[in-house]
This record gives C-alpha cells, structure tokens and sequence, in this order.
C-alpha cells in the first residue's frame, strides 16, 4: 500500500461514508480539509463530527498508525491539533504530545481503485498510464488541457511579475529582457538574458537610429569586442563602443559566457545580436506596437528581424564563410519567440492589470499557431492526445514535466479518471 492513494482516496472522498473510529465512534467527514503546502500534518482546515461534537483542525495520513512514532510526530507539538489520523492499519495508538489519545479511522480502499493504482504506479514508463489513456473521453482530455496551457501561463506570469518588480515597473524593459532570453534560444537564453538587464532599453531606445551604432552597444556590452580583429566593421563598433561605455558607464559581460558548440551557425550568438538590433532600430516603441497586435500575421512582419551586411558573409568576426547570404529570423524562430516570450507577456500583462481581453488575446494566438512536434510531444500524440495546435503542445509539455516526470499521476485528472473509471 502506498500513502499517496490514502491521500488521494481521503482528498476526494472516495470511501464509504459509514465510518468509525478503531474504537467505536461514529464519524462523519464534513470536509477533508485542503492538502498542506508546509511542513506539518497532511490535510488542514479540515472538519469532522465524532459522534455528537465536530472538531476543526488537521489530518494525518500514513500506511501504518506506528509510523506516527517513526516520523517523531508524538514530540512535535506541531501535531498537537491533529483531530483524526487516518490509516491504512492500525496497529498502534497514537497521542499529542500532552498524551491526550487521537481518534484514528481505519481507511478501507475500494478494491477498483487499488487495482489501478497498481495498473499505473507499477508501468516503468514516464508516462505511467500510457496503455490505459486511449479509453478516455476525448472531451475530458481536451478539457484537461486547456486547464493545462492556463496553468503554465500562470508559473509564467509569476517569472514575468518577477521582472516587472526587478526592473522597478518597467514593462519595456521587461519585454526586451524576454525576447532576448529567446533569442538566445536554449544554449544561450541566460547570456542574452544577462545582456538585457545590463541595457537600459532607453539607452538602447537613444541610439537606435543606425543599426551599427546598436550593435556596438550590445556587442560591445556581450563581451564580443575584445577579440583580435582587425576587420574594418569590427573596429567601427569597437571604436563605437569605447566612446559609449564611457558615456552611459558600462561593465561589460565576460565573453566566456557565450555558447557556439553544438548549435547551428545560424544561430549563434553574433547573429542572433545583430538580428536583435535590426528588431530595436525598426520597431519602437516595441511594447506599444506588441500591445496593438490583434492579427497573427503582424507578429511575423514585426519579428522579421535580420542581421546586418557583415554578417552576410560572417558568423564570426574576422572568420569569412564560403557562402553568402542575408541571414533572417526564421519563421520557426518567431513561432518559438510568440509561444515563449510574447503570448506570455500579454498573458501577464492582462493578469497584472485585470484586463481580461489581453489574457483572452493570448489564449487565442496560441489555437492559432501550429502543434509544436518534438520527443514529448510526440509520446502523447501516439496515445491519442490531441495534437492541433500550439496550445496543445504547450499544455502537453505543462503535463509531462510538471506531473509525469515528478509522478503526480493523482494529481493529474487522466489519472484520477483512469483511477476511478478504468
């Protein structure tokens, strides 16, 4: 037997309502009390009549009753207000730390629901049920979802809330600090990020009227210009750079932090720089032009981002490539820098400001980008989740990292249909 099924079974009510105490009292579970966040007893603010008196307070669950004196709850005065320890079996009376004995209910389990918690906990898979999810209801699944890609917007408001008070309120500067993150793309999301916090976006913003002059500034500020070069557009921004530092006081990131192995050399980080002040110096106020979206296809002129001249025959200073060729921000890009970055922004805008047809905007982009296929999504499209558009796969990869992977099958709504219905 298993602890989280008493849970679960506890949490739910899922057992005969006819219950007694080992020692003969009648119980009536008014509520079960919400799972505790914090370290103390299992389930609080929870409501019990035994016999004729209802008590409040909180819930203690374990497979066996001694193991109460294994976790050392009998002198933890933490306890002391534990008014029912549930149990699977009772093999030892348990008692507050003043030695007052606790009422302990014997909790039978429907043998339906033991069953499938074994069908699940026993699968070795990640995702434990697997072989007994093709049998769920298409509208459960579906349902299930869109519940999903809300709470990953949730964690996601909670990081950009974060930000906003990191950079005392300031939206714009918030904004820039994401799409960077994304433009750094997995291998360096957390360079770029550190490059934008260490820019003001109104010094970016004030010297935004030449594209080199912008790229000085970042790739002076990344690090990158205190290479060994003696290419005539390397010394411009250097000579650029030393001028700015000066002026807005600038300490430079360590050129160490950057990641060229094992990416394609498209995205490496010089190009990636240069596509991101070809973004700035065409588009400002970026957050007022973002807010003012309410077509999908504007993102992608808006996103068209491409890096400078230099970089046509470059993708990295003084090392000439064979082949020539504009290098643009692909449209595979900007649909990973909308779900990423930009859906959340307006998401979270929306939420901060309790303007629901932000939030209600974002939510809609997102059914209107495709299915993101990749080797999670993939797993669950083979068991017949719905695969049919970006909003599915962002839900699905909200399932398998935040439930599956940490095997909170019962806390998931397909295991706990699968647990009662299957």
């Amino acid at each position: 037997m298993h602890e989280n099924i008493l849970h679960y079974v506890w949490q739910n009510m899922l057992f005969d309502k006819n219950l007694q105490t080992v020692d003969g009292k009648q119980i009536t579970v008014l509520h079960p009390g919400f799972p505790s966040k914090d370290q103390g007893p299992d389930f609080e603010n929870a409501k019990i009549k035994i016999d004729d008196k209802i008590w409040y307070g909180t819930v203690e669950i374990h497979v066996n009753a001694s193991d109460w004196f294994k976790h050392n709850h009998n002198t933890d005065k933490n306890y002391d207000n534990v008014i029912l320890h549930v149990v699977h079996k009772f093999d030892k009376p348990v008692f507050r730390t003043n030695g007052e004995l606790i009422p302990t209910l014997e909790l039978n389990i429907p043998d339906k629901i033991e069953r499938n918690f074994n069908l699940i906990y026993q699968n070795q898979d990640t995702i434990k049920c697997r072989k007994l999810s093709q049998n769920i209801p298409h509208v459960h699944k579906l349902d299930w979802l869109d519940s999903l890609l809300l709470e990953r917007l949730q964690q996601r408001t909670s990081d950009i809330i974060s930000l906003l008070h990191y950079t005392k309120n300031h939206w714009e500067q918030v904004l820039f600090i994401l799409i960077a993150r994304y433009f750094g793309q997995k291998v360096n999301n957390q360079p770029f990020e550190m490059l934008a916090k260490s820019l003001p976006i109104s010094i970016l913003y004030r010297n935004s009227d030449d594209q080199n002059q912008l790229e000085a500034l970042l790739f002076g500020q990344a690090g990158f210009l205190h290479e060994n070069c003696t290419d005539q557009y390397f010394q411009k921004l250097k000579n650029d750079f030393d001028f700015l530092k000066h002026k807005y006081n600038l300490q430079t990131l360590e050129p160490s932090i950057w990641r060229f192995s094992k990416i394609y050399p498209h995205n490496f980080p010089t190009i990636r720089i240069s596509q991101l002040a070809n973004l700035i110096t065409k588009n400002q106020p970026l957050f007022d032009i973002l807010l003012e979206i309410t077509e999908l296809q504007k993102f992608y002129a808006l996103f068209k981002s491409c890096s400078s001249s230099y970089w046509d025959g470059h993708y990295r200073f003084c090392k000439p490539s064979k082949k020539q060729y504009k290098k643009c921000l692909s449209k595979a890009a900007i649909q990973n820098l909308l779900i990423n970055a930009i859906f959340p922004f307006i998401f979270a805008y929306g939420y901060y400001l309790s303007e629901k047809s932000f939030m209600q905007r974002a939510l809609d982009f997102y059914t209107e980008l495709p299915f993101e296929y990749n080797s999670i999504t993939r797993k669950f499209q083979t068991i017949g989740y719905p695969a049919e558009s970006a909003a599915h796969s962002q839900a699905l990869l909200q399932l398998y990292n935040n439930y599956c992977q940490r095997n909170l099958c019962f806390k998931c709504r397909i295991g706990s249909w699968i647990l009662i219905n299957a």
